[in-house]
Parts: C-alpha cells; structure tokens; sequence
C-alpha cells in the first residue's frame, strides 16, 4: 500500500504573467497586521483578472525542480500531492487558480510583509499573524485545508516534507508546531531548509540541514539548492529511508563529506552601484535573466548577496513595466 506524502514548498518572487499595479502588497499602507491582511485579501477577492494554476504561475529554478518532485516521488511508492506556501494566498494546493501576485515574507522585499518588529511585536511574531489571518480566510479552492494543521488533522498518518527558507518557516513556526499535534509519527515531519537561528528549537529533530556546501552534490543554483536536495531525498528513499532522524543523520554526513565552500575576495558594492550595473546590462540585454547578470557581476570581483541582487533586479524590471 503506498503512503501518502504532502509536499509542501515556498512560492517563488517570479511569476510567468505580468502583476498588476493593485495586486503588489506594498500598495497596501502599513497597519496592524491582521488589518493588512484582511485589506489584501479582499484585493485578491475582487480582482477581476486572470486567474492561473499555481503549479503554471511560478516560474525560476526552484520551481522547475519543484514541479519534478512529485513524479520523483511516485516513483519510489509515495503517493504525492503538492502544496504552496504563499505569502499572498496561505496554503494552497499546486492545483488552485491564483491572480499574479507580489507578496513575500522575505524581509528584503518591497512587497514584504514586514521588514523588522511593530509596536513591540517582533517580526516573527507578525510573520505568524500574518499566516494564521489568511487561514482564516477562505481559499481559492473551496474545501481544501488552510494551514498545515489542518492538513494534518484530515492525514494523520501521511508524511509532510516542507521545503522553504527560514523567513518563511518563522511564519509557519506556530501552525508546523500545531500539526505535530495531529501527526500520527513526529519523524513524518521533515523540513528542508538553510541552517539558521530564526527556525525554532521545537522544530529542531526535524529539520534536514539543506547546507551550501551540498551544492557541490546536487548542482543548480543558490536558488534551487532547497528544492535541489528534496529531489536527492526522494530519489534515494528506497536505499536511505524516509524520515526525519535517518535522513538528518545521512545529509549532515554528505555535507560533511563535502568541500567546503571557496572563499572570494571580491569588493563590495552599493544598491546605487548594483541598480547601475543591473540598468546598464538590461540596457543592453533586455531579456538577460537574474542569475546570469550577477554571474556576470561577480565575475567582475565583485559581491553582492543573492537575495539582495534579486530584489534590486525585479525591482528595476518592475518598474520599467
């Protein structure tokens, strides 16, 4: 009998159809979390455009190895079902209709939620307000679950495996905690991510380290190195097991058998320099893609975060719409 698996990933910034001007979460004014987000999710609501299949919107590395993973799965006797955590949305399935959208819980983002504490809340704190509000709403498929814990209340004996980067796993810290209630085996929960102090140590014995060095083992980008070791797990089920203790212990043994990462000495830049080079090289190269223009900066010795270079590049992109 096959079991039942949840796959359950962060949505990504890009997205294959254009974002209209209302749809951006930085048109909403900021106030009291559970406010915003009831204004925003009326947007969504009344939003007259076009609405797309979330497994169809996203776009980017990470979600051309996301769309792989569940047929990765079926292949190994897991019956799989995908899931996105949405910053705009909630939890959806990879199935419901979405208007594009621009909503984030990365902190860097102009359509972030929030960017640092609010009236003595701290942003992890209003990241969780944020979550449980759009739960309560209803979501674009009637019926379906609107948060992992309620997921886990109707599958009890499912297994969860989450992908997502720490800022997103701080707005799910309250709802994975409520889920391990429901789950029949804790050990069912495995969590991908970046080791990072903003994860909770409730959440600890399930996390499955997704550190830089693996990228050396599973190819592909920064961007894509979460999703990229989720699909190195479903491809060795058979041979490793499946569940959070055996495969924690097996990927800290591959990162430790891993080189470790190289050291550059490049200078560092500006926003003001970085949005300079980003205007000049798009001038030039209209359609040149993100990662190949920090590529190119960085062959320049030159530094700038990835996340950072990103947010700077749609953000230029955006605005010569």
């Amino acid at each position: 009998m096959k079991s039942n698996l949840h796959i359950i990933v962060s949505c990504t910034d890009r997205k294959r159809a254009a974002v209209s001007d209302e749809l951006h979460l930085r048109s909403i004014p900021v106030k009291p979390v559970e406010d915003r987000a009831k204004a925003w999710w009326l947007r969504l609501a009344r939003h007259q455009g076009q609405a797309i299949p979330a497994i169809d919107l996203y776009a980017g590395g990470h979600w051309s190895i996301v769309r792989a993973l569940p047929e990765s799965a079926r292949q190994t006797n897991l019956n799989a079902k995908l899931w996105v955590i949405s910053a705009g949305y909630g939890l959806v399935s990879s199935s419901a209709c979405l208007h594009p959208y621009s909503a984030t819980f990365a902190g860097t983002h102009p359509d972030t939620v929030t960017t640092s504490e609010i009236n003595g809340s701290s942003r992890k704190e209003l990241l969780q307000k944020w979550w449980d509000t759009l739960s309560k709403f209803p979501g674009p498929s009637l019926g379906e679950p609107r948060s992992v814990a309620e997921l886990a209340q109707k599958s009890r004996n499912a297994y969860f495996l989450i992908i997502a980067s720490p800022d997103y796993l701080s707005a799910l810290e309250q709802d994975l905690s409520s889920a391990t209630e429901y789950i029949r085996d804790r050990n069912n929960l495995i969590i991908v991510t970046a080791p990072s102090a903003k994860v909770s140590e409730s959440l600890n014995a399930n996390l499955i380290p997704s550190s830089a060095r693996l990228q050396s083992r599973v190819g592909g980008t920064r961007g894509s190195l979460h999703a990229r070791v989720a699909l190195m797990i479903l491809k060795n089920v058979e041979s490793w097991g499946f569940g959070a203790e055996v495969l924690r212990d097996r990927i800290n043994s591959l990162v430790a058998q891993s080189p470790e990462l190289l050291k550059y000495e490049r200078k560092r830049i500006t926003d003001k320099e970085v949005s300079d080079f980003i205007r000049a090289s798009l001038k030039q190269s209209p359609q040149a893609s993100c990662t190949s223009l920090l590529r190119s900066l960085r062959d320049r010795e030159l530094a700038c975060e990835q996340s950072r270079f990103k947010d700077l590049y749609w953000g230029i992109k955006e605005a010569g719409r």
